[in-house]
């Protein structure tokens, strides 16, 4: 073979090699680490233990710029609507018992939700907001509305500082 006919071919196996769009990353395991942190965010949200949702959703968003769409979907559906509605749904439960329980002049207490903010971050980064979240943010607001305006003026501020 001659010379042109090598070049040639090293272009066209070349060109084949890279076939998929996302042949382009590096392959250091990435993919992988987010597929086991995705398989733990399901059972964190199954098992209801929100340190370990909201700890999920920071681990696998680091890595979003750098996953193929349907991982991106995935984390999108899990960190931007399941994750929060969840903690949206407990929120709103733990202040149902915690406002019955309270002393009259400690009713702020019974609205001390550690994790509401996290759901409100991810309502805030929603234009338009999704209904859900929304009609839940709306529940928690009806039994808390100073916790519920706070949490929803950080969060929209964190928002904009973002964009």
């Amino acid at each position: 073979m001659q010379l042109p006919t090598y070049l040639a071919l090293a272009v066209a196996l070349g060109a084949c090699g890279k076939s998929d769009a996302h042949d382009d990353r590096p392959d250091n395991g990435e993919r992988a680490y987010v597929d086991g942190e995705l398989a733990k965010l399901t059972t964190a949200i199954s098992a209801n233990r929100e340190s370990d949702m909201v700890i999920g959703c920071v681990s696998v968003r680091t890595s979003r710029k750098r996953m193929p769409p349907e991982v991106v979907a995935k984390i999108d559906q899990l960190c931007d609507l399941d994750v929060p509605r969840r903690l949206f749904e407990n929120a709103i439960a733990g202040a149902k018992t915690d406002l019955a329980k309270a002393p009259p002049e400690m009713k702020e207490l019974g609205c001390m939700q550690l994790m509401v903010s996290d759901a409100y971050d991810a309502l805030a980064r929603h234009t338009p907001p999704d209904p859900e979240l929304a009609k839940l943010a709306a529940g928690y607001a009806e039994l808390c509305p100073e916790a519920a305006a706070k949490a929803q003026a950080k969060a929209t501020a964190k928002a904009a500082r973002s964009e």
